[in-house]
């Protein structure tokens, strides 16, 4: 008898915890540690933080993330146009650089079609007419 009410015991502490899901602050505590990950290998601790739920209902929560975070790189700059830069970001310069290069060299081996030369525009005629004239042809014009 108090073995099988040990096993239930377990079974429900096991379906009690084990099945939970993650609290507002461990929620939070996670969402703290991905914004400041790095991908270059810093030494980010959030140890020290504190988490306190502010506000929640059932599908809301607010957490208070407070304290202090220790923060260690080593940080690899080099001298690129006259001013230091992240190491990444000068290889990513000179990598679109060299293919904007690649580009230009490509285009200028492809020659151009030439260009079709201009209509000559019509010469204005030698003599305009004047009004008068105009008028005197078109009555000439309708008397015929």
């Amino acid at each position: 008898m108090k073995k099988m009410l040990c096993g239930v015991m377990v079974m429900v502490a096991i379906m009690l915890f084990g099945c939970s899901k993650p609290s507002p602050e461990e929620a939070a505590e996670e969402y703290v540690k991905k914004q400041f990950a790095s991908d270059f290998g810093a030494k980010l601790h959030t140890s020290n933080l504190a988490y306190k739920i502010v506000k929640e209902d059932e599908h809301n929560a607010t957490v208070n993330v407070s304290g202090n975070i220790f923060y260690e790189e080593d940080i690899q700059l080099v001298m690129d146009g006259g001013k230091w830069v992240l190491r990444s970001e000068a290889a990513q310069r000179e990598a679109v650089a060299a293919e904007a290069e690649a580009e230009a060299e490509t285009a200028a081996a492809v020659e151009p079609e030439p260009k079709p030369e201009p209509k000559p525009e019509p010469e204005p005629e030698a003599e305009a007419k004047t009004k008068t004239e105009a008028e005197a042809e078109t009555a000439a014009a309708v008397g015929q």
